[in-house]
């Protein structure tokens, strides 16, 4: 059955990190960059679950002229927990994700960073702990109009028992200029050169 999903608040967001032993100046610009009550804020509300927490982000807060926009899917895993790259090698799930209550939104391109390599009793997967951003290619059907880009996530997390997490994502990006949030695009470059 899977864990249902709630929507942090950034406190929520700020004690996730300081769990993970994240210095309180980090935390803090983190939560500051995440909150979605800015204007000029590039990323969408942090979805939770028992070990997992996602939100899409992206580095420009608007659809410009772009033909493709560019975003991405980050998965943020509790301490000793793991999830499973696309393909999880001798056991795990791949993360599934369903963009069909998009609006404007004519396919979604997701791009896989480089996986770790676990080894538990002789048994091979391949997959991420702690971090990590999928690089997502947003193609809007109508490029130049608002996109609302809308997602369901599953992910199967693992630690000492696996169990599987549901989350759901947005973001939306309105017509106009696409201003830049330098915060968003280097995270995202930082797993697109993995």
């Amino acid at each position: 059955m899977p864990v249902g999903s709630t929507l942090l608040t950034d406190h929520d967001m700020l004690s996730f990190l300081m769990r993970r032993h994240v210095l309180a100046p980090i935390a803090a610009t983190l939560v500051a960059m995440l909150a979605p009550a800015s204007a000029d804020a590039a990323a969408g509300p942090v979805s939770a679950s028992q070990a997992s927490h996602t939100q899409i982000l992206s580095p420009v807060n608007a659809t410009g002229d772009l033909e493709t926009v560019p975003a991405g899917l980050r998965i943020l895993l509790e301490d000793g927990w793991k999830t499973y790259w696309r393909s999880p090698g001798d056991a795990g799930i791949p993360p599934q994700m369903d963009w069909s209550g998009s609006t404007n939104v004519a396919s979604v391109e997701v791009h896989w960073p480089a996986p770790h390599r676990f080894s538990t009793l002789g048994i091979e997967t391949l997959g991420y702990k702690g971090e990590v951003v999928l690089p997502l290619e947003v193609k809007p059907e109508r490029p130049g109009e608002p996109v609302s880009l809308r997602g369901t996530v599953a992910l199967l997390v693992c630690s000492d028992i696996c169990v599987p997490a549901a989350h759901q994502v947005r973001l939306d990006f309105p017509a106009g200029t696409a201003a830049a949030d330098a915060d968003a695009g280097n995270l995202i470059a930082r797993f697109t050169a993995l």
